[in-house]
């Protein structure tokens, strides 16, 4: 049995081109927000007027800001 040489170029071709869709790419990842937008985001977004939440709110900055 000879091998058909244009199946083994396809087979090689769409193995290449396969492996090259596959591959994994960091260049297009953006960058994780910065921890101070992060933390801006948790401690003032969706705030209640309930003392209890304020208070909890200033006791999570308050330890956040010690670390």
């Amino acid at each position: 049995m000879k091998p058909n040489k244009k199946l083994l170029l396809s087979v090689a071709i769409a193995t290449g081109i396969f492996y090259a869709a596959c591959r994994k790419t960091d260049s297009a990842v953006t960058p994780p927000p910065s921890n101070s937008v992060m933390e801006e985001k948790f401690f003032n977004t969706h705030r209640s007027n309930d003392a209890t939440e304020k208070a909890l709110i200033s006791y999570l900055q308050r330890v956040n800001n010690q670390n």
